[in-house]
């Protein structure tokens, strides 16, 4: 994984790290999303150099927006045509100025998938929502404590970072995933409709309090 947060560089040196084509649509987003946008896209690049031992800079490689799943990647040929490096798969997170991401070849992982949150407080309808009916039973996340916030958020990571792995995202509710065993306190089984989804899970604190989880599928 490679993680990228606010301040490991200037947007200044913007050129350095874009291909001509990310630079448009750099230009064309609000004001709001640029910084997030461009971590992402430095995480991603640098990752992809580092684990395929590509022999290219960050402006190299391409990546390229995909609806509704991730990115795809492309390289820049030296002699200016494009390759899409078809056998890779990405999985990118971020927020509020931190960035994560990975790549994996799709012939030995069916999915990854990350996800980053600052530990919040969820409001009791939203708690209900999103946790399965034995994670509202087993997981003390309705207390009013720091430890509570954090628990509901690493459980929302865990679920939203599977749900990518799967392809899914938001489209499949996050109260048909349960999540078995405190993450807290050791491993955990992802259950998806009452099944062992065989899943992976790997979860860190980073400073500000942000939760990072890689769910591996």
């Amino acid at each position: 994984m490679q993680i990228i947060t606010r301040g490991q560089f200037s947007e200044d040196d913007i050129h350095t790290f874009m291909t001509e084509g990310e630079l448009l649509q750099y230009d064309k987003l609000k004001i709001s999303k640029r910084e997030d946008w461009l971590l992402g896209r430095v995480a991603l690049k640098r990752v992809a150099i580092s684990k395929l031992s590509l022999e290219v800079t960050e402006s190299g490689i391409e990546v390229v927006s995909e609806r509704g799943g991730s990115p795809s990647l492309r390289l820049i040929l030296p002699n200016g045509e494009m390759k899409m490096l078809k056998e890779i798969k990405t999985a990118l997170t971020h927020s509020s100025g931190v960035a994560v991401a990975d790549v994996y070849e799709v012939a030995k992982v069916r999915g990854v998938g990350l996800d980053i949150e600052k530990v919040r407080k969820f409001d009791f309808g939203t708690l209900l929502s999103f946790l399965h009916k034995q994670e509202r039973e087993e997981f003390n996340v309705f207390d009013d404590s720091r430890d509570a916030d954090k628990l509901a958020t690493l459980i929302w990571c865990i679920k939203e970072a599977y749900l990518k792995a799967r392809g899914f995202g938001l489209t499949m509710h996050p109260g048909r995933i349960c999540i078995q065993g405190n993450p807290f306190l050791g491993p955990v089984k992802i259950f998806e409709n009452d099944l062992d989804a065989g899943a992976q899970v790997t979860w860190t604190m980073l400073p500000g309090l942000y939760i990072l989880v890689r769910v591996e599928y």
